[in-house]
């Protein structure tokens, strides 16, 4: 794996030093005369230290030094420690014991660690005026004793009833104990149009169930708060068949939609796991161009935050770690954190605003069933007059804090084709642009107004459009 991933790298590398060599230093504007770089206002976004947080579901034993290394090698910069386990018992929080050894393990590797309930244990209803079970585990005991521990992550999809649940004991828990002292409360809910929501099966509409949870997320006295689902799109029929799940774009549309109306961060989950599964069969990574994918699935909405579902799966296949070694997809999984870390504090600048979509030319058909169940969502991407593509893209549209509008590019083609997709933009009054390629910038003179790039299966850039000083 190490040579396949050296050439990988090297293959971005001279993609990215091309496009700086073909770039040009001058050209023609939009607006009429001669542009040079020079000429140009460059936006510059300062470092300060602050990262896109990347933690993986079903991780190592974090009490094991050496697996917590391997897992931070990956690119992950936070973990969930499971508490609860099926058996309902108090965890054991002796100094002695694999939970407080996990939490000293990830000061020591430099991770930070969430304190995750056990999705098992909520599925019980609870006695009433009983105490939430942080209470019964975590009296007396003192989380500010482990800097590692930056929050509490309570239900992974809940149900209505553990909804009501996390808005009464666990609200009240964690305000009384950790509320406004810089840690962390959330939680992670189906997404609009999963089949479980759409079942009926929350006990009320989604609009209720999305609002129950983001009005209690207002009340939590916690940092960075953030509104998260899962939703994983990448399917494959009985006979094997690829495709994509149709409802992705309006699940994920969804929720960031809500997140900022509430003004909140978005987050979701990456698929790195294949398998069947409540009837549903979810295809496994077949290359690096399915991990681009998903992260650029998330990343177009603007998430600061993101969940990977799985590290250790239940299915050795689907593994990122088999026996204790990487697989391809540890691999492929580092080698796309790798690429968000090198530019995410230029991400970081940046809120998302809205979302745009094209048909590509070459398409199996002129239509996608995805961007017409958004079709009255969507907006054009501000300057951008016309856009061409071979195959289906998507753009979205974000501001930093000044009004500077970006906009991120993604090649939206099935990644199972590994189809390259040839991208051609004109704008109205830009002169040029700066955009990240994995992590690398580039900057270019536009020739009137025209912009074209060749995205790989997968593939995004983040870009921002320049103009002259």
């Amino acid at each position: 794996m190490k040579g396949k991933k050296a050439l990988v790298l090297a293959l971005a590398l001279t993609m990215t030093l091309g496009a700086v060599g073909c770039g040009g230093k001058s050209g023609n504007s939009g607006n009429g005369g001669t542009v040079t770089l020079d000429d140009l206002y460059i936006p510059t976004y300062e470092d300060n230290g602050q990262q896109i947080r990347m933690m993986a579901d079903c991780p190592p034993d974090m009490s094991d030094k050496a697996k917590a290394e391997q897992y931070k090698a990956a690119g992950f910069t936070a973990v969930p420690i499971v508490v609860g386990a099926a058996d309902n018992k108090p965890v054991d929080t002796s100094e002695n014991g694999s939970f407080v050894k996990s939490l000293k393990v990830c000061e020591e590797v430099g991770l930070d660690a969430f304190i995750r309930q056990h999705s098992k244990w909520v599925e019980e209803t609870p006695a009433e005026g009983a105490p939430c079970y942080f209470e019964q585990s975590f009296t007396g005991f003192d989380f500010s004793q482990y800097p590692a521990v930056k929050g509490f992550y309570f239900v992974d999809e809940p149900g209505i009833k553990q909804l009501d649940d996390l808005g009464n004991r666990h609200l009240t828990w964690f305000n009384e104990n950790y509320g406004g002292k810089g840690y962390e409360f959330f939680s992670n809910l189906f997404a609009c149009h999963n089949p479980t929501a759409l079942a009926g099966s929350l006990g009320k509409s989604y609009d209720d169930y999305a609002e129950t949870y983001l009005d209690i997320l207002d009340k939590a006295e916690s940092v960075n708060k953030h509104h998260s689902v899962d939703y994983y799109t990448l399917r494959k029929k009985v006979d094997g068949t690829p495709y994509m799940y149709e409802t992705n774009l309006i699940a994920h549309l969804d929720a960031a939609t809500r997140a900022k109306a509430h003004g909140v961060g978005f987050s979701a989950y990456l698929q790195v796991f294949g398998g069947n599964t409540d009837g549903q069969s979810y295809r496994i990574p077949a290359s690096f161009a399915d991990i681009n994918w998903n992260m650029y699935n998330i990343l177009s909405f603007g998430a600061h935050t993101l969940k990977y579902y799985d590290y250790i799966a239940w299915t050795n296949e689907t593994s990122m770690i088999v026996d204790g070694e990487p697989t391809d997809i540890y691999y492929w999984v580092q080698e796309a954190n790798e690429y968000v870390k090198k530019y995410e504090h230029v991400l970081l600048a940046f809120n998302w605003e809205h979302t745009y979509t094209n048909v590509g030319t070459g398409s199996r058909s002129a239509s996608n069933e995805a961007f017409d169940l958004i079709r009255d969502k969507v907006k054009p991407i501000t300057d951008v007059e016309t856009v061409k593509s071979k195959y289906d893209i998507t753009m979205n549209e974000f501001s930093d804090k000044d009004g500077t509008k970006a906009f991120m590019l993604f090649n939206y083609d099935d990644p199972y084709y590994l189809r390259k997709n040839k991208v051609q933009l004109s704008f109205e009054n830009a002169d040029g642009i700066l955009y990240y390629r994995n992590g690398e910038p580039t900057t270019q003179v536009l020739e009137n107004g025209k912009f074209e790039i060749e995205l790989e299966a997968g593939e995004g850039i983040f870009a921002i459009p320049l103009y002259k000083k």
